[in-house]
């Protein structure tokens, strides 16, 4: 069965993922982000172009994780009883697939990119534009961890509450709902999104806005309490208290590299979410669909949750950017539906999504330099 023919990454890896990204970036960017209006694409073009971007995230052999859970995958222990690192859906896909890692990845970061494009349908946003987004801008997020599969069941299931079925929106809700808490058993930190999904029904007033605002040092302190408990509660299941003290105790590498490559990134997030925050807050219900504003309540959630994080300290960080993470795929359709419905100019849909593409520039040419040497 066809399989990657590499256990470990390499110059040709490193080489493959660039290359690919610059394919994509040269071809797509100037009609699928810069000339939207301008530009008409065939659609079998776009359909090509989705397919590439789809092929890239299942072969993205980036350094890091697709290398470990290779590791993981083909050594998976199916008898009984054994220790499996990971959720145990990926042991059960693992065992149905035989070990094979390509599929593996075609099944939980294919069928990702297929959840992507299917919410993308449903909160009617054009699915090539969108997709060319996520690609340039967020691809290495998009491709490198198994949480993925968990945001995009739980964004695919959200788009039910955002945008009712027509035919029956009891069934509907029923389905949101459903995939939201499915979405758990991909990666346990989809709790997060599924507590915060209770912001969907709640009113966006500048009064509670600016409230929970301020309460967001008391809000620190519940969440330092909260997680101290876990961690010296001798009633607290041993796996979890073991993965979160192994989180709170791990060392950031504040080189200077590290320090240039990590702040383009969260830059990369927080200039869209700067963007979208803002002109949601500014506009609301006057020309904005419901289901974006709806959408952008879990990403307003979302940032000050990984904000609470920040505040709390080091030991903190690694929730922190992962919360921060989540607004990946919102981030994504929010803006894409604001250029298209031609809210925002085409300057600010740009500082959307350029500082991600000057952000994976710099990851992958430095992935590229770290094999060269």
């Amino acid at each position: 069965m066809l399989d990657f023919p590499f256990e470990e990454s390499s110059f040709w890896t490193a080489l493959y993922c660039i290359v690919f990204f610059f394919y994509l970036t040269l071809t797509n960017f100037k009609r699928g982000i810069a000339n939207i209006y301008k530009v008409r694409i065939p659609t079998y073009k776009k359909q090509c172009a989705v397919f590439l971007i789809a092929f890239f995230i299942i072969t993205h052999c980036y350094s890091g994780d697709f290398f470990h859970f290779m590791e993981t995958v083909h050594n998976y222990d199916f008898t009984p009883g054994q220790y499996n690192y990971g959720e145990k859906i990926y042991l059960l896909i693992g065992e149905c697939l035989n070990r094979n890692y390509f599929l593996f990845r075609i099944a939980i970061w294919g069928g990702s990119f297929i959840l992507f494009c299917l919410t993308a349908k449903r909160m009617n946003i054009p699915v090539y534009y969108a997709a060319i987004f996520l690609a340039l801008s967020f691809s290495i997020t998009f491709s490198y961890a198994r949480v993925t599969a968990a945001m995009m069941t739980y964004y695919y299931g959200l788009s039910f509450l955002c945008v009712p079925m027509n035919k029956s929106k009891v069934l509907g809700y029923l389905i949101g709902f459903a995939l939201i808490i499915c979405s758990t058993i991909f990666h346990n930190s989809a709790f997060i999104m599924v507590i915060l999904s209770i912001l969907v029904f709640m009113p966006l007033r500048k009064n509670l806005v600016v409230l929970i605002i301020c309460l967001i040092p008391l809000l620190s302190l519940l969440l330092k309490d909260y997680f101290e408990l876990i961690l010296y509660d001798e009633s607290t299941d041993e796996i979890v208290a073991r993965k979160m003290q192994r989180y709170s105790e791990r060392e950031m590498d504040f080189g200077i590299s590290s320090y240039i490559l990590n702040t383009s990134k969260y830059l990369s997030f927080y200039f869209p979410i700067i963007i979208c925050l803002y002109t949601i807050f500014k506009y609301k219900k006057q020309h904005i669909s419901y289901a974006i504003l709806k959408m952008g309540k879990v990403v307003f959630g979302l940032v000050l949750t990984s904000t609470c994080f920040i505040i709390l300290g080091q030991e903190f960080f690694t929730f922190y950017y992962r919360i921060l993470f989540m607004t990946m795929i919102p981030l994504c359709l929010i803006s894409t539906k604001l250029y298209c419905d031609q809210i925002i100019s085409r300057k600010m849909y740009l500082w959307c999504c350029i500082p991600g593409i000057v952000s994976q520039v710099m990851f992958y040419c430095y992935n590229l330099y770290c094999e060269l040497i």
